[in-house]
């Protein structure tokens, strides 16, 4: 399956030539998901001073994160990465790093989602109270601003109740230009979404817990102030 060897491959030579096609057809991956700061002291500082850091860096660092450009790096070009991870690495702000590296280095094919993490039940990982995410990406070095890709949301493990979108960098670039979120999102709801950044005179607030806080901001919310107010976590 392998063009090289795996010594090649973590070789010095292996390794940085990927202009001469050495690397992984394919990379698979479930990388830990793990904060740096509780791993061992003497560990966080290689994790700081790994060529990966800047790539990782930002808010509460998780190991997973270094994994990524770590798994492009050890592809061949046009190789596949496929990673599980924590589902973080779509949305929040502790990965904004990671997904400007993915946009940048690779053509995205495919993001599947589990957001449930209460339900024991319902989450992928039964023993663990985590929301996961699938990744698959290929290692092409181009901004392909165009470049279409497929996000699907499974309620439950068994994947038996899904919705998806088909969008493209543009579209998340748009509206999320220096974020680049990734929406888990029915179609609907992200062409609402669209209308809304369209929308000048708008009311915008920070949702810090997942959603608005309309106890907080109560006296923004009656009758009286004449417009429609959209909330939710997603």
């Amino acid at each position: 399956m392998w063009n090289v060897y795996f010594a090649e491959v973590f070789s010095e030579k292996g390794a940085h030539s990927t202009s001469s096609g050495q690397g992984f057809d394919v990379v698979i991956g479930n990388p830990p998901y793990v904060q740096v700061r509780a791993v061992a002291k003497e560990l966080q500082k290689e994790y700081l001073n790994c060529n990966y850091y800047k790539h990782a860096k930002g808010g509460r660092l998780n190991l997973y994160q270094f994994f990524v450009p770590l798994s492009l790096f050890l592809t061949k070009k046009s190789g596949i990465i496929c990673l599980i991870t924590q589902n973080s690495i779509l949305a929040e702000d502790t990965a904004i790093n990671t997904r400007k590296y993915i946009f940048n280095n690779s053509r995205l094919v495919e993001f599947v989602s589990f957001p449930e993490r209460d339900d024991k039940n319902k989450r992928v990982f039964e023993g663990v109270k985590m929301s996961v995410a699938i990744s698959m990406f290929q290692k092409i070095h181009n901004n392909q601003a165009n470049n279409r890709f497929t996000v699907k949301t499974y309620a439950e493990r068994k994947m038996l109740n899904m919705f998806s979108i088909r969008i493209s960098k543009d579209d998340v670039i748009a509206i999320y230009p220096d974020k680049m979120i990734i929406p888990m999102a029915k179609k609907s709801s992200w062409e609402l979404l669209k209308k809304f950044r369209k929308t000048k005179n708008i009311i915008k607030f920070k949702a810090y817990a997942g959603e608005i806080d309309i106890t907080k901001y109560s006296e923004l919310f009656n009758e009286s102030i004449g417009i429609r107010v959209y909330t939710g976590a997603q």
